[in-house]
C-alpha cells in the first residue's frame, strides 16, 4: 500500500486490493477507505495539513530527455538522501526540503517544498543547477512559480 503526499494532495493506490487508480484530494471514497485503512488515511491527512503551510513552487522544464534527467538526479542524491523513483516519477527528501518530479515526453515537471522562503529559493537553485549540469547538451529554462 503506497500512500504519500505530493503537491499538497493525498496520493495513493491499493493494487493488492484491486484499487490501482491514484486517489487525489483529502476525501477518498468509501471503498478506498475500507480497502486501505483509516489509520493510513489519517496519517496522510496530517502530512497534507503540515505541507499546506510550507512554501512551495513549481517549474515545467521543456525537454525531450525528462526521464533521463529525473533518473540521473535521483541516482545522484540516492547515496545521501531518501529517494524513490521510476522512469516517470521521482521524490527526493533533501535536508533543504522535498523535491517531486514527473517526466513525460515533452517536459520535466518539478515541485519543491521547504520550511521557509529562503530554503525554498535555495532548493530551487540547487535542483536547477544539478539538472543543468546533467543537461549540458541543451539549454534548459527553469521558470519557478510560487504556489498561491
Amino acid at each position: 500500500m503506497g500512500l504519500n503526499v505530493e503537491y499538497g494532495k493525498l496520493v495513493g493506490a491499493c493494487p493488492s486490493r484491486g484499487f490501482d487508480r491514484p486517489v487525489y484530494g483529502v476525501l477518498p471514497d468509501r471503498a478506498y477507505l475500507s480497502a486501505c485503512g483509516a489509520s493510513q488515511i489519517r496519517l496522510a491527512l496530517f502530512l497534507i495539513r503540515r505541507e499546506n503551510f510550507m512554501p512551495t513552487s513549481r517549474a515545467d522544464v521543456a525537454t525531450e530527455n525528462a526521464s533521463r534527467y529525473l533518473q540521473q538526479l535521483c541516482k545522484h542524491w540516492a547515496h545521501k538522501f531518501p529517494v524513490e523513483f521510476d522512469p516517470h516519477h521521482g521524490a527526493i527528501q533533501l535536508s533543504l526540503g522535498r523535491t517531486v518530479m514527473d517526466a513525460d515526453d515533452k517536459a520535466l515537471h518539478i515541485a519543491v517544498a521547504a520550511d521557509d522562503a529562503a530554503s525554498l529559493e535555495r532548493l530551487e537553485t540547487v535542483v536547477a543547477d544539478h539538472i543543468k549540469r546533467f543537461a549540458f547538451r541543451e539549454e534548459l529554462t527553469f521558470d519557478w512559480q510560487k504556489a498561491a
